[in-house]
C-alpha cells in the first residue's frame, strides 16, 4: 500500500493567533527591519498612507526578510499593476484598501491570483527567489490577500465579499469606517463603529476567513484580540518614534531643569 500522502503545510497566518504586526509609514528598509528584528511576526509596508514608492519596495521587503517577519503590502488602491507588483516583488500577503462590494473582490483576486484562479501575469523576479519550486499553484496557496472593509458599504456587503474565491479574508480599518459612519476617529470606537466591527467579524467566523484590524495602541489590541481577530497590527514607526522622541526631549528638559 502506498504511503498516504503528507498534509499539506499551515500557512503561516494559521500557526498561531493572533499575530501581532508592525505598521510602516517611513519609506526606507531600515525601519521595517528593526521591526521585523525586534520580533513582530509581521511588518506591513504602507503605500497608500506611507511613504514607500515603488523604488523602496524590494529593498524594504528584503528587509523584513532579513529581520525574520513576514512582509505584507498595503497597495495604493485596488489596482492591477500596484497588486501584482507587490506580489511579484516578495510580499508575503497584499492587503487591498477601500474594498465596497463583491465585484471590487474580485478585482483585487484576479490581480493577486493566476489563472485559473485569477489573472495575474506570470513575472514572480523576486518572488521565485524566496521559493524553491515557485509555481502558480502553491504562489497562490502561499500569498494572503486580504481586503479591507472600511466603509458602511462595505460592512453591508461583508458576507458576499467573504465569498468570493480567493479572498483570504478581512482587514478593517477602524479610522475610515468611524469617518463612513459619521463618527469619531476615538482608540475606544464609538458604539455604533463597534458594532460594524463585531458584525463583520462574526461574518468572517462563519467562513472560517482571516481577520485582521488596525490597532492604535495597547487597548485596542487587547480589545480586538479578545473578541478573535488573527492579526492585529501593534504599533505604527512613525508614531512610536514621534512618542519616544518626545518622551526623551522631556526627560532631557526635565535633566537640564528647562
Amino acid at each position: 500500500m502506498a504511503d498516504a500522502a503528507p498534509p499539506p503545510p499551515v500557512p503561516w497566518w494559521r500557526t498561531e493567533r493572533p499575530l501581532l504586526g508592525g505598521w510602516s509609514t517611513l519609506g526606507g528598509p531600515l525601519a521595517p527591519e528593526l521591526m521585523a528584528a525586534t520580533g513582530f511576526a509581521w511588518v506591513c509596508l504602507d503605500q497608500q498612507h506611507g511613504a514607500y514608492p515603488a523604488s523602496a519596495l524590494v529593498p524594504s521587503l528584503q528587509a523584513v526578510d532579513a529581520g525574520g517577519a513576514r512582509a505584507l503590502v498595503r497597495v495604493a488602491w485596488n489596482e492591477t499593476a500596484a497588486i501584482s507588483f507587490a506580489l511579484d516583488a516578495g510580499a508575503d500577503g497584499a492587503i487591498v484598501p477601500m474594498v465596497d462590494d463583491a465585484d471590487a473582490a474580485r478585482r483585487a483576486v484576479a490581480a493577486a491570483r493566476y489563472p485559473p484562479a485569477g489573472a495575474r501575469s506570470w513575472g514572480p523576479v523576486r518572488a521565485q527567489l524566496r521559493t524553491p519550486g515557485f509555481a502558480p499553484a502553491s504562489a497562490d496557496a502561499d500569498v494572503l490577500l486580504l481586503v479591507m472593509v472600511e466603509t458602511a458599504a462595505a460592512c453591508d456587503a461583508a458576507p458576499e465579499i467573504l465569498a468570493v474565491p480567493g479572498v483570504d479574508g478581512i482587514f478593517i480599518g477602524p479610522n475610515d469606517l468611524a469617518l463612513s459612519l459619521g463618527e469619531p476617529r476615538t482608540p475606544d470606537p464609538a458604539p455604533a463603529v463597534r458594532e460594524r466591527i463585531e458584525g463583520v467579524l462574526e461574518a468572517a467566523g462563519e467562513r472560517g476567513a482571516v481577520t485582521g484590524i488596525y490597532c492604535s495602541g495597547a487597548d485596542a489590541v487587547a480589545r480586538w484580540a479578545a473578541a478573535g481577530f488573527d492579526l492585529l497590527s501593534a504599533g505604527a514607526d512613525g508614531s512610536l518614534l514621534a512618542a519616544a522622541a518626545a518622551d526623551a526631549l522631556s526627560a532631557a528638559r526635565a535633566a537640564a531643569g528647562g
